[in-house]
């Protein structure tokens, strides 16, 4: 998805001709978290005039916290999915997929892997979740790309893998579209600092999930379902990549 970051409020309405109306206009900070909440996201502006209210709106609400705007063309899709990425201690990199936007945090409908995933893995990912019923034909709107969410899983598990600096990777939301999939939002930090200067912070962006990941870890000694239902426990994968790794040559 096309997106533009810029760190003055007058590059704003250039910006989203740019892009192209409708835009959406986001107000960045590194200490800025929970921006919906504090009015600093502004959907479906249709013109420039709707792009400087937005700009004004944003700028009084987050003052010296601001350090710019994000400029992203407004994506229509009304089912809301999140997916993710993060390192744990013990296991290593996890991939995240479940019920996203504003419900994630209430509902905790998620699924987790260890990486490197299969698209067998992937695709188990999404049967997991207790919302999987979004994942079809949905009021009106075709069925999910589910091939395309399985490539998105992938390519978290690959960037997890291939760069362990990564700390994590938060896709929210990730839009349910006729295109395809795509993320409405996004950040990904590498434990020191968000890694795209003007991202909020990663910190906290996942805490919902890693306690639930957690909870489930550490639920029945380090054994146990990664979604409480019946499929494969998260110790016997780590066990099975290891014997993986070993039976390598070399």
């Amino acid at each position: 998805m096309p997106e533009l970051f810029v760190r003055q409020a007058t590059e704003v309405v250039a910006a989203a001709r740019k892009i192209g109306f409708p835009v959406v206009v986001k107000g960045l900070g590194a200490n800025l978290l929970h921006k919906t909440d504090r009015g600093l996201v502004h959907l479906n502006l249709l013109d420039a005039k709707a792009v400087e209210n937005a700009v004004h709106e944003i700028a009084a609400e987050a003052t010296e916290e601001l350090d710019g705007y994000l400029i992203q063309p407004h994506i229509r899709g009304r089912r809301e999915f999140v997916a993710g990425l993060f390192q744990d201690d013990q296991f290593g990199p996890v991939i995240m997929f479940g019920v996203g936007g504003v419900f994630t945090e209430a509902f905790s409908d998620v699924s987790f892997r260890l990486a490197p995933l299969s698209e067998t893995d992937a695709g188990e990912m999404l049967e997991e979740i207790r919302g999987k019923a979004l994942l079809g034909d949905f009021r009106g709107e075709k069925a999910a790309d589910r091939d395309g969410l399985i490539q998105t899983l992938l390519g978290l598990s690959r960037l997890g893998v291939e760069h362990p600096e990564i700390s994590e990777v938060d896709l929210n939301p990730l839009l349910i579209t006729p295109p395809g999939p795509g993320a409405g939002g996004g950040c990904a930090g590498d434990g020191r600092w968000p890694a795209r200067q003007g991202r909020t912070a990663a910190a906290g962006f996942t805490r919902c999930h890693r306690i639930a990941f957690l909870s489930q870890k550490y639920r029945h000694g380090g054994r146990f379902s990664p979604t409480g239902q019946m499929g494969p426990c998260i110790d016997d994968q780590h066990h099975q990549r290891r014997l993986q790794r070993q039976a390598l040559p070399g």
